[in-house]
């Protein structure tokens, strides 16, 4: 039977991350011996790791055909956050499906509203369209004339990408849940004009350039051997793949500033490091977990001289973070809220993050859902259960599951915390923030796309190629999951065990292989020379 392009992409892919993890033990291996080879085999090795690593990157994009058959533009994520930050002074929160759902009755289209499922914001549940109507009427209310009339005429635009199911779907997903700082940069590119193709498309390109900045940063940090490594794991990897948000509105800026962060943090530009890292973490809230690694270095170092050791590099790392909350949270409350300043925005999404948290849904992946899975409670088992909307006994189940082992994660947590401090102390402060990613997925369970934040560890490879080797290979091994196993939320309960036992063996080995931690402690400044192509110090 012949293959089609779905399987052909995954399977180069696969390809990719398993040679990839074999130049590298190669590699290792001749380190670990002090084994010389000639310079053409060394040149030959890193030909073909870089061309791995461009190949990987195109691969992000499937290899030219983005979305499939969908196209290069992701709708669906353009519809949270294109009409989320347009409208989000009167929507809010919680308003974007019940007004939707307005302009569709004013639309005439009263009937597919009754019989679509229609997420309530305000709880995450999901009800009837029918019980929806009395909150639809209500959402009129929250716009003047003319801002009515264009919310209605960006509504039919997204409503006319989509065949009649899609559209319906669209409002059981779980609405717009951007940063307050996310929120004024969309409100502002957002309401340069009404949706329409050549808008959408402009707004579209901005992720790449972002990317492509991004890369030729890590290129300018790290050296392009490096760089390639980082990247078989951003394009080759299952969890953060194109599907989900490719082609979308700047959903990859949180990523680029953390990413960049780390390569400042190598060339010695702190403050600028602090500042973007901050951003970051505006932008998404979990990448300020990474700076867990720079402060469990600190804590370390510190105990271990018996005084504080805070270096001049951190106090210019921590006044770029001050400088960055001064601007951006001003900024947030300013604008695209309904009368500035509102700082009530910054509690509203508060109350919104809490609601997530407490709704697991299939592709999260994390320790918390890793605590929280019960083979008894698999959606496959469970599903002719459910009670009153899709998936209500699967989330209750998993919710019960992790409240009575609670206990046990967080006893995890505190144990990965030590471990972190370990593997950190005697380490570069650029090494401390790449094992500080790690805590994202110890700390957090967020859904799967986040995951290519992960490219970080291939910076390692830089001095440790067995890391490179075991980040590419687990590229590979999320890639092969999906073949194994079928339904949604068991496969990343599989990635979730991949991505921690990953993370964990890479804290364990750099917390106790100490010899490593004294000569990278010792190594010259990274910002007297650039390093070379094969990731010498």
């Amino acid at each position: 039977m012949a293959l089609n392009f779905f399987q052909l992409n995954f399977g180069l892919k696969f390809v990719i991350g398993t040679a990839a993890a074999l130049i590298l033990l190669w590699q290792w291996q001749l380190q670990r011996t002090r084994a010389t080879s000639s310079r053409n085999s060394q040149a030959t090795r890193g030909a073909v790791l870089a061309v791995l690593g461009a190949t990987a990157i195109f691969g992000w994009w499937n290899f030219g055909r983005a979305n499939f058959s969908a196209g290069l533009i992701h709708y669906h994520e353009f519809f949270h956050y294109f009409l989320g930050s347009k409208y989000f002074p009167e929507l809010g929160y919680t308003g974007l499906y019940d007004c939707v759902a307005a302009a569709d009755v004013q639309a005439g289209y009263p009937d597919r509203v009754a019989t679509r499922w229609i997420r309530d914001l305000k709880t995450n549940e999901l009800m009837g369209g029918e019980r929806r109507f009395a909150a639809a009427n209500e959402c009129r209310a929250r716009f003047d004339a003319p801002r009515w009339a264009l919310f209605m005429r960006d509504v039919d635009w997204f409503r006319r990408q989509f065949d009649r199911d899609k559209w319906a779907a669209i409002a059981g997903d779980h609405g717009y849940n951007a940063t307050p700082v996310w929120n004024a940069t969309g409100y502002v590119l957002s309401n340069m004009g009404p949706a329409g193709h050549q808008r959408i498309l402009l707004l579209a390109l901005l992720d790449p350039l972002l990317l492509l900045i991004m890369w030729a940063v890590v290129w300018w940090a790290f050296g392009w051997e490096t760089a390639a490594v980082a990247a078989i794991w951003w394009g080759a990897n299952y969890p953060a793949r194109y599907t989900y948000i490719g082609g979308a509105f700047l959903r990859q800026d949180w990523m680029v500033l953390a990413v960049i962060a780390i390569c400042l943090v190598r060339r010695g530009r702190l403050r600028a490091a602090g500042f973007a890292l901050t951003w970051s973490t505006l932008l998404r809230i979990f990448p300020g977990f990474i700076v867990l690694g720079l402060l469990g270095k600190i804590a370390a170092d510190s105990i271990a001289a018996r005084r504080l050791k805070l270096s001049r590099d951190h106090w210019r790392f921590a006044q770029g973070a001050v400088l960055a909350f001064l601007l951006l949270l001003p900024y947030s409350v300013t604008v695209g809220v309904r009368s500035p300043p509102d700082v009530s925005i910054w509690s509203a999404f508060a109350q919104n993050s809490r609601k997530h948290l407490q709704t697991p849904l299939t592709n999260n992946v994390g320790l918390p859902m890793l605590i929280s899975f019960d083979p008894s409670s698999r959606a496959a088992r469970i599903s002719k259960f459910w009670v009153d909307a899709p998936f209500d006994a699967w989330m209750a189940a998993h919710n019960r599951a992790f409240a009575d082992r609670r206990l046990i994660y967080f006893a995890i947590v505190m144990g990965f915390v030590i471990l972190l401090a370990m593997a950190a102390k005697g380490r570069d402060d650029w090494t401390a923030l790449v094992l500080g990613i790690g805590a994202i997925p110890i700390f957090t369970a967020v859904t799967c796309y986040y995951y290519g934040i992960l490219l970080g560890f291939g910076f390692l490879a830089l001095r440790d190629k067995l890391t490179g080797a075991a980040l590419t290979f687990l590229a590979a091994a999320t890639i092969i999951t999906p073949a194994i196993i079928a339904a949604d939320d068991d496969r990343y309960m599989a990635v979730s065990a991949e991505i921690l036992l990953f993370v964990t063996a890479v804290t364990l080995l750099y917390a106790f292989n100490r010899r490593q931690a004294v000569r990278v402690h010792e190594a010259a400044p990274v910002a007297a020379g650039v390093p070379s192509s094969h990731g010498a110090a």
